[in-house]
């Protein structure tokens, strides 16, 4: 028997403090050898559970800048005003033909705020 995997998306938990600003860069980001560029848009979504009504969404070119071969998230702690808790998301990539791919998925905790 074969099998073949077309699912290209990496499992990544991040961790974030309410009432702190989000900010992450992903470097050397190629999509099939190639570096991506500003052609492309992505857009990210944390969420309850799988299938619930979005809590937090972000999309270039607004919290999510895409310059050649970087992903860069630059979200201010007043766009995460949400209960701190551990939550799903993913972010999906459009290409320049319009065709969508999930490339990060997994956990998106925010831990509480104490001051």
């Amino acid at each position: 028997m074969a099998y073949i995997n077309f699912d290209k998306a990496a499992e990544l938990f991040i961790t974030v403090r309410k009432g702190d600003d989000f900010q992450m860069s992903l470097t050397n980001v190629q999509i099939d050898g190639v570096d991506i560029t500003s052609s492309y848009t992505a857009s990210m979504i944390v969420r309850a559970s799988e299938g619930a009504t979005a809590l937090l969404t972000w999309e270039t070119p607004n919290e999510i800048v895409i310059t050649t071969g970087t992903i860069s998230f630059d979200v201010a702690a007043s766009a995460m005003d949400v209960t701190s808790g551990v939550y799903l998301y993913d972010l999906k990539i459009t290409f320049p033909d319009g065709a969508k791919q999930t490339w990060l998925y997994g956990t998106f905790t925010i831990n509480p705020e104490f001051s």
